[in-house]
């Protein structure tokens, strides 16, 4: 009886190892369905403006506010990644949050100065285009979303415990909790006029992310010292300059990345019809995303999973499949009737905005597929710590967007919300390229580690 057993045990454990579409779909969905939250709530902006005063004026003021702001916060959100690595227990949760409280303070400075001296003229006028009926709401608008940064990096910081502790039902909890407030405040500033233009979308972000933060805080605080009380070695190890170490090149990668954002906004700034471009842009994208952001995490699955025995191949094909699916349903949106009522009786678009947000979006539909694939790569890369390899990616993604949106204004500026989709297709496009690239000449020259060859034969 007991050989019995044994055989059984044996058995079991060769089919844990063996990687399945269903074990890749356990891990995924949640992580998918918390990116499509995320996305979702930027929607839930998008129509709270569009039932606002003048609604391109301030979904194009609140676009442009957000995509400046967004430099200031990317590092922020990348302090989730140092908490995450370097939190031990008590001390070394200090000198994390020292790092990232010098840094979000150093980045307030350049906020405060964008918001309130003539620096702030020559960011949006000289260097993004924005025209001068814009750039009043622009400013105004900036100087509430300019408290992201702070707000997002209490909450990457005490994600990073949740994540650490393995509480990561917090992090979902503080998800729905956002969901629910933004929606509140949506609904309230829409019925009752009492925030009106770009504010409502600057109001309700800052205040989204601010209740993520704030529960964030508050169940993590408690889990900041050790669970069972005993202390971690490795607490005390940790020092200010390790730490910066650490963190500052993931700082400068964010901010390379989060230039593509303004890029774009400058080309559409430039083009026939710069406030109906930006505000089509944004309402593309935030529906758009709802299906491209899950995307994003297939690198973590890659990475989990490619070790086990079926895993590359299985991975592989659930890129594949996933990513083809979301383009499929972003184009059922794009090209079919579905588009329409999607956009005039739930997020109510205007007759103006409605083609131009059509356009982007059918620009877009590609987006899941080659995410998919693009991130299907970076995960191998980063299995292999070819990270120099992924830097490389972004400078190929900054450079796309660049020489795309440099096209679309020169040789067709009546592309509008089209030259925003097309410079993102080219620059995930282009990580695509060098991320597949490396992995196969790398792969013919020997220098992964972790092949699939290599597993099999194992």
């Amino acid at each position: 009886m007991s050989g019995k057993n044994e055989k059984t045990e044996k058995n079991n454990r060769l089919d844990q190892e063996v990687v399945t579409i269903k074990r890749i779909l356990t891990f995924f969905i949640p992580l998918g369905l918390t990116s499509m939250m995320m996305m979702m709530s930027h929607s839930i902006i998008a129509a709270g403006i569009a039932r606002t005063y003048l609604p391109e004026i301030s979904m194009a003021a609140y676009a442009v506010s957000l995509n400046v702001i967004g430099i200031m916060e990317a590092p922020m959100v990348l302090a989730r990644q140092m908490s995450i690595a370097l939190f031990k227990g008590p001390r070394s949760f200090a000198v994390v949050r020292n790092v990232a409280g010098l840094t979000v303070g150093f980045l307030s400075l350049i906020s405060l100065a964008v918001a309130f001296t003539p620096f702030g003229s020559f960011v949006f006028s000289q260097l993004l285009g924005v025209p001068d009926n814009l750039m009043l709401p622009t400013l105004q608008v900036f100087r509430f979303v300019m408290l992201m940064p702070i707000v997002s990096c209490i909450r990457s910081l005490y994600h990073g415990v949740l994540i650490t502790r393995q509480r990561t039902f917090f992090v979902t909890q503080a998800m729905f909790a956002r969901i629910a407030l933004m929606v509140t405040l949506i609904f309230v500033f829409t019925q009752f006029d009492l925030v009106r233009g770009g504010y409502v979308g600057g109001v309700t972000i800052v205040a989204g992310i601010g209740m993520e933060a704030f529960y964030a805080m508050f169940r993590g605080r408690r889990l900041v010292e050790p669970p069972d009380g005993v202390e971690d070695p490795g607490d005390k190890d940790l020092t200010f300059s390790r730490a910066a170490t650490f963190f500052y090149p993931l700082l400068l990668a964010g901010i390379m990345f989060s230039f593509t954002r303004p890029i774009m906004t400058a080309g559409m700034s430039r083009s026939l019809d710069p406030a109906i471009a930006l505000a089509a842009y944004s309402v593309a994208t935030a529906v758009g995303w709802i299906f491209i952001a899950p995307c994003q995490n297939v690198h973590q699955a890659t990475m989990v999973f490619v070790r086990e025995k079926e895993g590359f191949a299985q991975v592989r094909r659930f890129a594949k499949g996933f990513g083809l699916t979301g383009s499929l349903l972003l184009a059922a949106i794009a090209f079919t009737p579905l588009g329409h009522f999607v956009l005039t009786y739930l997020i109510g678009v205007s007759d103006q905005m409605l083609l131009p947000v059509l356009r982007a979006l059918r620009v877009l539909c590609v987006m899941p597929l080659i995410m998919s694939l693009q991130e299907y790569f970076m995960g191998i890369l980063l299995v292999n710590q070819h990270t120099r390899i992924v830097s490389l990616c972004k400078a190929g993604n900054l450079l796309a967007v660049t020489l795309m949106v440099l096209i679309g204004v020169f040789y067709f500026p009546h592309w509008g919300s089209v030259i925003g989709a097309a410079g993102q297709l080219a620059g995930f496009s282009a990580e695509l390229l060098v991320a597949g690239g490396a992995f196969v000449w790398m792969k013919n020259r020997g220098l992964l580690e972790v092949t699939e060859e290599k597993i099999q034969k194992e």
